[in-house]
């Protein structure tokens, strides 16, 4: 039972609700369910670990059954938790003496105005109005609102609605650059945010919404209330507050709870909006507050849960042990070529610096030190990876070697070269080196590309950087003496079927991220035919055996503020033209599964700072799903630990990295069960 939160008393749930630290007396039928919905929360975690147990104690059977308990209890509830927090500055107010603050998308033939030293809202067909202003968690959000009825065209008393926590999926840092929003409600389905609709459906109706960012906007029956005291009173002010902290989010009218929702995957950062159709009113006296987290309140809590989930796959950590550790890269894959070991890189404390490639036994969990105590870079450890059922190969950093071991007597042996990228099929090795003066000084020499013969120990230069030059169409730009010494070779990686190789030639100008040349080579696998294929984008690597993919941007792409302007590119390598697999993707290190119809990627800062993602892609429709969310490593401000997702040899998987809890974790999902369904638009 360790590990598990404290669960109040049942007498003490019972007994309150709470507002700002404030016991409130039990008032409707709302509590009923807002309680049973937190209470099962805690008792479905309550059961998880009862059943977990009932499979490894003796009284087995009496925990599964009163787990089962649990959770017939919690429906019968009658409060909501304590949402424990205080005050702190105010961080934005407005008494609305102008609309300097706000920002309205509004159907023609309504108006918003300031009014008497109030925001007036007279709608015709749909009205929206933005603070302009982002604002982060965790705070309150509250405002005065009064429903005009005076016998005006539109005083219908109905739609007091409101967004909180918005973002555009498609411009995470700036929710007002889409010129998509009209007014019309469908036009917000695609954002991610909280919402309600107060008094909708003609004031018979008053919900709360959770949307997805994918045009899913899913209705809880809990969540749907049509009692008449949760509907509007004409010509009343009301006070509506809003709370933001940590997994908890609650609207409250008039100091009562409507809504407490318990979200596992919150959303703390994003725009406010007013929300209104054919109806008229007044807002007064906005205000947003800090909020200080009581005892226990979690400000930062995790976003990725191990287990099942609702859309049919599961998670599970591969990696053992509380030290941080990550796999090699999204081509790579750690998994033996039998499938029953992993491997990956363990660090003794920080990223990078000093650890033990480790080999995991897939049946049993037990995993083991293969390497002596050497040197991990941040990016892929030491680049580890198979060389068959019995032996791995990883690099030595800032050494041009690299050591092939046995994972079962650990024996070992050295090979020039830092491995890049080893073929399980021909048994050789890929490895480029770029001299820098740096380290070379004197001895600096132009670029080199390289195959290692791993049974030899020896290295074979196909070509360097000036014997390139005659066979590539923009030598003009990398003759110029102004990039002279500045292009540099890169990603060597062997085709699927081990008989072609390519890599990637770079120019690009110091300190900027402006490519002056990006290109594929290609060679067969003996080194002989060298020819240029194309120009190429972003986190090149095979899509099949014929075929390179990589991401192309677009003007105007931004990792933060407009991350879609770029396409997932396929480059024949037989000359044909480049055609795009999937126009407008989010991502950055993506790869196909085996059978080429489900691609998977990362996503780093999206939605918003600090927060990363693994997506899955259905090829065909160009749909995808978020996969798993997680927490950038606070420790990481330059992003440099990545998920690098990578698909399993069956492609029934996919193994990650994640910092969700602090440190870098490897782990996997299993897609045995998963389909991808397509995207329910209208919720």
């Amino acid at each position: 039972m360790a590990g598990l939160e404290r669960v109040r008393p049942f007498s003490e749930v019972f007994r309150s609700s709470t507002v700002g630290g404030s016991l409130l007396p039990i008032r409707n039928s709302w509590t009923v369910r807002s309680a049973a919905s937190y209470l099962l929360q805690l008792s479905c975690q309550l059961s998880r670990k009862l059943q977990a147990e009932a499979m490894s104690t003796p009284n087995g059977t009496t925990h599964f059954l009163i787990s089962i308990c649990l959770v017939a209890v919690a429906t019968s509830a009658f409060a909501v938790a304590p949402l424990p927090y205080s005050r702190g500055e105010v961080l934005f107010e407005d008494r609305f003496d102008t609309m300097d603050n706000w920002v309205a998308e509004q159907q023609p033939g309504g108006t918003v105005e300031i009014k008497s030293g109030k925001l007036e809202i007279d709608d015709v067909a749909g009205c929206t109005i933005w603070f302009k202003h982002r604002m982060e968690g965790p705070v309150m959000i509250e405002y005065d609102v009064h429903m005009i009825k005076a016998g005006g065209a539109n005083d219908n008393t109905r739609d007091l609605n409101c967004f909180w926590m918005a973002i555009d999926p498609n411009y995470p840092t700036d929710i007002f650059r889409s010129t998509s929003r009209t007014g019309q409600f469908t036009t917000y389905d695609y954002l991610r945010l909280y919402y309600v609709g107060y008094g909708g459906h003609f004031n018979t109706k008053t919900r709360f919404r959770k949307y997805n960012g994918l045009g899913e906007k899913p209705l809880l029956p809990q969540h749907d209330l049509s009692r008449k005291e949760f509907m509007l009173p004409p010509n009343q002010t009301m006070k509506i507050q809003i709370v933001v902290l940590g997994n908890r989010t609650q609207y409250i009218r008039d100091g009562e709870v409507i809504f407490d929702f318990y979200d596992p995957e919150p959303y703390s950062e994003g725009w406010f909006a007013f929300r209104t159709v054919k109806n008229h009113m007044t807002a007064d006296n906005f205000k947003v507050t800090r909020l200080i987290p009581g005892a226990g309140v979690d400000i930062n809590p995790p976003l990725m849960h191990t287990g099942a989930y609702d859309e049919g796959y599961s998670i599970r950590q591969v990696s053992t042990g509380r030290s941080p550790s990550v796999h090699a890269y999204m081509d790579i894959c750690p998994e033996s070529p039998d499938g029953k070991h992993i491997t990956y890189f363990e660090f003794e404390d920080k990223i990078p610096g000093w650890g033990h490639v480790i080999v995991v036994d897939r049946n049993s969990g037990e995993s083991r030190y293969v390497s002596d105590r050497v040197l991990g870079h941040s990016h892929d450890g030491t680049r580890q990876q198979w060389l068959d059922n019995d032996h791995l190969i990883f690099g030595v950093e800032d050494e041009e070697e690299s050591i092939i071991v046995n994972i079962n007597d650990k024996t070992s042996s050295r090979v020039k070269g830092s491995i890049g990228m080893v073929s399980e099929i021909n048994r050789n090795g890929l490895t480029h080196n770029n001299y820098p003066i740096s380290k070379y000084g004197k001895d600096h020499k132009p670029s080199e590309m390289m195959i290692m013969d791993l049974a030899e120990g020896t290295t074979q230069t196909l070509l360097n950087e000036v014997e390139m030059i005659s066979m590539h169409p923009r030598r003009d730009i990398i003759t110029d003496p102004k990039w002279k010494g500045m292009g540099v070779f890169k990603l060597p990686k062997w085709s699927p079927e081990g008989d072609k190789l390519f890599w990637v030639y770079m120019l690009e100008i110091k300190g900027t991220n402006t490519k002056l040349v990006k290109s594929a080579l290609l060679a067969d696998s003996d080194g002989g035919n060298i020819r240029y294929v194309s120009e190429i984008g972003q986190h090149s690597m095979w899509s099949d055996n014929d075929h390179l993919l990589s991401y192309i941007r677009k003007p105007g792409f931004d990792h933060g503020e407009n991350p879609t302007a770029q396409d997932v590119m396929i480059h024949p390598t037989n000359g044909e033209e480049n055609y795009p697999l999937i126009p407008n993707a989010l991502g950055i290190h993506g790869s196909l599964n085996p059978h080429g119809t489900l691609f998977v990627t990362d996503i780093h800062d999206w939605p918003q700072k600090g927060r990363h993602a693994v997506l899955l892609y259905d090829v065909a429709s160009g749909d995808y799903r978020v996969l798993a969310r997680m927490r950038a490593a606070k420790d990481d401000p330059e992003n440099n630990l990545h998920p690098h997702p990578s698909w399993s040899r069956d492609g029934k998987g996919i193994y990650f990295n994640s910092t969700d809890t602090g440190e870098s974790r490897v782990y996997f999902i299993d897609l045995s069960k998963f389909e991808f369904r397509p995207v329910a638009r209208r919720g």
